[in-house]
């Protein structure tokens, strides 16, 4: 329960910062959010993968 409280208020932090516009030049402007984004979605497929049916 403690993990996902942390993996929510992550993503309510994140969601604020961005319609506040305090987020950083370099991650608004470039493709650099993209491939993050890219990189964490791999890491939950692999994590989807990994559990047996």
């Amino acid at each position: 329960m403690k993990r996902s409280l942390i993996i929510v208020s992550l993503f309510v932090a994140g969601v604020l910062m961005g319609v506040s516009g305090i987020l950083l030049s370099f991650l608004q402007y470039s493709g650099l959010s993209v491939y993050i984004l890219y990189l964490l979605m791999f890491q939950v497929g692999i994590t989807f993968g990994c559990f047996p049916v």
